[in-house]
């Protein structure tokens, strides 16, 4: 009785370790989930980044510089111009006898430029970097609208048309253009040469393959032949001299049956033995 009840607090204890054991991890799965819920509220998500797409001409309207010294000018940047050449720009406005325009190109190209009382051209066909700029005065407050009109590529539909509306005495344009080769595209027409021209390449690479084959054929047969002729020579060379030589051997044959008899005659007889005598002597 006394071992028993000694035994019986070993059990008790493995028990209550057991469960002590349970609850403690059941505490770190909760902590640990506690925490990785935390870091994924905490971190931010990625943000998708815009993929950049090419700009086409540009069509923001012109800045006013507002900086300008005398208020009575309406001072007009235009933004930044890169097109295809040839490029015409063209500005209209209402009469006046006082008008200006400055160019300037990087490359010193060739370009003109038109004026008139009433609007001011701009035209080229190189490819340049050319700065702008064009002055229009009046000796009085004039209420209009000026046209400003870009085109490229030899196109009015690829264009640009701006229209300001001002209340001054004159107004100054300032703008940069770059222009630059329009990019070509093949024809139907060259789509058709450039298959007609890949087909006729093949057929003449076949051609080629076929003449080379044609010419290795006849090398070949060439030497074929040439080695059936040697075997040939050689063949009549050995049956020639084997007829020679049975020739030789015939006459040989004959001159030995011939001469056969003669032989045998001069051939010397064997001695004959002496007789034996009967009795003594």
């Amino acid at each position: 009785m006394m071992f028993e009840n000694l035994e019986k607090p070993k059990k008790i204890n493995k028990k209550v370790l057991f469960l002590l054991t349970l609850l403690l991890c059941s505490a770190l799965a909760v902590t640990a989930s506690c925490v990785k819920a935390q870091i994924t509220q905490t971190t931010p998500s990625p943000t998708p980044t815009a993929t950049p797409t090419p700009t086409a001409v540009p069509t923001a309207p012109p800045v006013r510089d507002t900086s300008a010294p005398s208020t009575n000018m309406y001072s007009i940047n235009m933004p930044n111009y890169a097109l295809y050449s040839p490029v015409r720009i063209v500005v209209t406005y209402t009469y006046t006898q006082s008008y200006s325009i400055n160019v300037t190109s990087f490359g010193q190209t060739l370009h003109e430029e038109l004026s008139s009382p009433t609007s001011i051209e701009f035209d080229t066909s190189a490819d340049d970097v050319y700065q702008i700029a064009i002055v229009v005065s009046y000796a009085v407050w004039v209420n209009q609208t000026v046209t400003i009109s870009v085109y490229q590529n030899s196109t009015g539909a690829e264009g640009q048309t701006i229209q300001l509306a001002m209340d001054s005495e004159g107004f100054t344009i300032n703008m940069l253009v770059s222009t630059t080769p329009p990019p070509s595209y093949p024809t139907e027409q060259d789509l058709v040469s450039g298959l007609l021209d890949g087909v006729k390449n093949e057929l003449l690479g076949q051609e080629v393959n076929q003449q080379n084959f044609l010419n290795s054929v006849s090398a070949g047969t060439i030497f074929v032949g040439a080695l059936a002729a040697i075997a040939f020579g050689v063949t009549i060379a050995t049956l020639v001299l084997y007829a020679h030589n049975a020739r030789k051997l015939a006459k040989i044959e004959a001159f030995l049956n011939k001469n056969e008899v003669f032989i045998k005659k001069a051939e010397p007889k064997p001695a004959e033995k002496p007789a034996e005598k009967k009795g003594g002597s």
